[in-house]
């Protein structure tokens, strides 16, 4: 099994100091997948057809209000969805650190497993 996720929350665990001050922290995978591919790894690891469906933001949020998330998360993770979409985030890529593990590992290694039992 791939160690990276477990690495990471270790370290910040272990050394909150690091963290100290640090507005981000950036880190992203190997790969860079368009939402659409990573629905085809999503479907070739799951063995099931998977598609990307954009939608608002006020359905992402609902949607997580109905999994549990409090108006103030949902709204949070709504808020993030919308950045990510508009390229907030391209600019953080190009000086993050990157991870060892692809998607495709985590979803065949963490994902595949947790939903194919």
């Amino acid at each position: 099994m791939s160690t990276a996720l477990p690495i990471i929350g270790r370290l910040s665990l272990r050394i909150p100091w690091a963290w100290v001050g640090q507005e981000r922290v950036p880190l992203v995978g190997p790969d860079n997948l368009t939402p659409n591919e990573m629905a085809a790894v999503l479907s070739e690891v799951l063995g099931k057809p998977v598609r990307f469906q954009q939608i608002s933001p006020e359905a992402y949020k609902a949607n997580m209000m109905q999994f549990g998330a409090s108006d103030a998360v949902a709204q949070g993770l709504a808020d993030m969805a919308v950045a990510q979409s508009e390229g907030f985030y391209k600019a953080d890529a190009a000086e993050a650190q990157r991870a060892p593990t692809s998607f495709r590992v985590w979803c065949e290694e963490v994902l595949g497993p947790a939903v194919l039992r």
